[in-house]
């Protein structure tokens, strides 16, 4: 997978601990005052008839009436304040779907009970619905901590809020303390998050071992995307020879999956392994229909490995669709290569039409002189000269030309130029001599 990396997005259970019985266990041991107890089981009754509303009321109302108490100096006896209170009105206003208000009661209660597991867990819940992930993560973290029986499944919950709202340094912490702690229990859901928090904090060494184990284990509707981002991975770490035999065997696990061979290709490609390259990019097409892009790509890959047959009919294709310079210098090269000068010649005017290039000026002359046109390939390489392309070669073979055209005073004007160039200046030289000595005789 070109493994620029994907949004993570995270389904967090639905840990609900909103139960309206709530009086039990360690709760119903402390000293919750009487009237705080009764007003507590009458909006119990009253959300057990699906009557929330009421239930709400009633519990609303006994606070009023400790605020009054509370302004006129009164101990708070009855329990208008008690942090059970708050919490049954979080849980009343979560069942009515008003998040936003039971999330402040719930805060409420946990500000009144620090080691409240139930009211942490609770806040953490409301503040995932309603998009507060940074505060759900710490909530959820605080309902674990505060919790007698520490179930692995809210630690989890923590992690993954905290990646949620961007802290993986957070989220990664979080989530090896829970594969530690239970390494027997660890969710394939959990391995996957672990996976995007590492990546996500740069530790991309360390991600390798769970992506590794995720491309093997993951359920299959989600392996062959863990697969994809392992590649990426190791491309990334430009652990190139794990990567190119990871893409064999994706080609071999999924022969019919046309982005597994082109990326094999692309491997191969940037190895320079032409043919290996060429002969993936073989099986994609047959696969899926090439893009222009990649059709280009593939002729350019049948004229590296001498296939000019093949490469014409995809240049000239492309051609006819795009008049594009660089592709007609290419299809030029294959007539050429196919021994067809005179087709490769007419495409090299064609291109020629677009603007005199130097290469293509150079590739003209070259064609001339094996048509044996040597006026006019002189013409051509005095033309690539002066356009400053390949200068000593071009002068060269301009002197060749005119002097098979029987010039040779034009071939002793390019020759004095050639020898000016050290790579050519010995055969413009001998050339030169031989034109002197040649000249007497005529």
């Amino acid at each position: 997978m070109t493994m620029k990396c994907k949004a993570l997005i995270i389904f967090l259970a639905a840990f609900l601990l909103f139960s309206s019985n709530a009086l039990s266990g360690n709760d119903k041991q402390e000293d919750i005052p009487r009237p705080a107890r009764e007003v507590l089981h009458e909006a119990q009754c009253l959300m057990e008839r699906g009557r929330t509303d009421a239930a709400i009321k009633t519990l609303e109302d006994f606070k009023k009436r400790g605020e009054k108490k509370c302004r006129e100096g009164c101990q708070d006896r009855k329990g208008y304040h008690h942090y059970m209170v708050d919490f049954f009105l979080g849980s009343a206003k979560y069942n009515k779907g008003d998040l936003n208000s039971a999330a402040q009661n719930f805060e409420e209660a946990v500000n009144k009970k620090q080691d409240f597991a139930q009211g942490w867990l609770n806040l953490g819940t409301c503040c995932h619905q309603c998009g507060k992930m940074a505060k759900a993560a710490e909530s959820y973290l605080r309902g674990y901590r505060s919790s007698e029986n520490k179930d692995p499944s809210i630690l989890y919950l923590a992690g993954a809020a905290f990646l949620a709202a961007g802290d993986s340094a957070k989220s990664v912490e979080i989530l090896a303390e829970l594969f530690a702690i239970n390494p027997e229990s660890v969710k394939p859901e959990w391995k996957e998050t672990y996976a995007h928090a590492l990546v996500r904090n740069e530790q991309h060494k360390e991600a390798l071992p769970v992506l590794e184990d995720l491309a093997e284990t993951a359920p299959e509707n989600r392996r062959k995307g863990w697969r994809e981002f392992l590649l990426h991975e190791y491309l990334f770490l430009e652990m190139h020879e794990k990567a190119l035999a990871f893409a064999v065997r994706l080609t071999e696990d999924y022969p019919l999956e046309p982005k597994w061979w082109k990326t094999l290709a692309s491997l191969h490609l940037q190895r320079k392994e032409y043919e290996q390259a060429l002969v993936n990019l073989d099986v994609y097409a047959n696969l899926q229909p090439l893009t222009d892009k990649e059709a280009r790509l593939a002729a350019d890959l049948y004229l590296a490995v001498n296939i000019p047959a093949r490469a014409q009919g995809l240049y000239e294709a492309i051609a006819r669709e795009k008049s594009d310079v660089a592709v007609i210098r290419n299809l030029a090269c294959s007539w050429q290569k196919l021994q067809q000068p005179e087709k490769a010649l007419q495409w090299v005017e064609k291109g020629l039409e677009q603007g005199e290039q130097a290469d293509l000026m150079g590739l003209k002359a070259n064609l001339l002189y094996s048509l044996e046109r040597y006026r006019e390939a002189a013409d051509a390489f005095e033309k690539t000269a002066e356009k400053k392309h390949d200068c000593g070669r071009a002068w060269l073979m301009a002197g060749y030309s005119a002097m098979n055209a029987g010039d040779a005073n034009r071939a002793k004007i390019a020759l004095a130029k050639a020898a000016k160039y050290k790579c050519h200046r010995d055969a413009a030289k001998k050339l030169l001599a031989y034109l002197e000595k040649a000249a007497p005789e005529q």
